[in-house]
């Protein structure tokens, strides 16, 4: 059974990804803005850190909204549902990795004007997504199915794959950056501690204490690595959906996928920025909060 065109599973399954997906960012963004006791808080990591938070929340509201008023019923409504996940998935990812070299970039002590990394990194997050978005706007695929009249929406292959292999490359790349200018803080002595501190557990969390400001680098470092990992994760699955279903996914399905996509950057985004106790800056002005003994 369908309504216009939606399996009524599809619509459980959705809503409930939806609402819980919801409820997570917006806790996150909750925490986040509590930390913020006035505007001159606002620098430039904390502004696309945000930024990544409202991405995921207008998208899964917006989303929300067009879906269940229209069940993507005519081609109309089914167009309007792809660009919705391109404009959110394209707008999410170029803050986060605006986010990861903004992070490389204060490990340095150049001005934003004078660092290769900094301007080669936003140049090429610019132009390759500006590209292949470009690209994605222009052959999106959305089509109402003559057999049982239910949305299909994606993109074609020859688009998805360079986005999809774009975003891992580029994840690794900055990220790379990022540990090659923090190489110095890494000691092997002590790095079981770090990656214990790292993981995402209180009761272990709290057993591993930070010192010094090399120890809280270091942490950086570590969380990088696993955060490059962990967005990749659903990447590659993307590519493996998209290859089953040869980029013609059902409406509700697309909605679904973007929406852990893009809820699960703003928890690697979350965890990567995991403030908890007392206030530091780390050289280059970089606002982390440690437990120091």
């Amino acid at each position: 059974m369908a309504i216009s065109g939606a399996p009524i599973y599809g619509i459980v399954i959705y809503a409930t990804v939806a609402i819980l997906s919801l409820l997570t960012v917006a806790a996150m963004f909750t925490l986040r803005m509590r930390m913020i006791k006035k505007l001159s808080d606002f620098n430039l990591i904390r502004l696309l850190t945000t930024a990544v938070y409202l991405c995921s929340i207008f998208f899964i509201i917006a989303a929300g909204i067009l879906f269940t008023s229209t069940h993507l019923s005519s081609w109309s409504f089914c167009h309007g549902a792809i660009i919705l996940c391109l404009v959110f998935y394209v707008g999410e990812k170029v803050f986060m990795y605006l986010y990861l070299v903004e992070r490389a970039h204060q490990i340095g002590t150049r001005k934003r004007s004078k660092n290769l990394v900094f301007i080669a990194g936003n140049v090429i997050i610019f132009l390759g997504f500006g590209t292949i978005a470009g690209i994605a706007f222009w052959r999106p695929v959305a089509e109402i199915s003559k057999v049982d009249g239910k949305c299909r929406i994606g993109l074609p292959l020859i688009v998805t794959i360079p986005l999809l292999s774009y975003d891992i490359l580029i994840n690794i790349a900055v990220t790379s950056v990022f540990i090659f200018f923090a190489r110095h803080t890494i000691r092997g002595g002590r790095s079981r501690g770090i990656i214990r501190r790292a993981l995402p557990v209180p009761c272990i969390k709290s057993a591993v204490r930070l010192r010094t400001e090399d120890q809280v680098l270091e942490l950086f470092v570590v969380k990088s690595l696993m955060g490059c990992l962990a967005v990749i994760m659903p990447t590659l699955a993307n590519l493996v959906v998209l290859f089953k279903l040869h980029g013609h996914e059902q409406g509700w399905l697309c909605f679904t996928i973007c929406t852990i996509d893009l809820t699960w950057g703003c928890i690697i985004i979350h965890w990567l920025t995991d403030f908890k106790a007392k206030p530091q800056d780390l050289p280059g002005g970089v606002p982390v909060y440690i437990e120091m003994d």
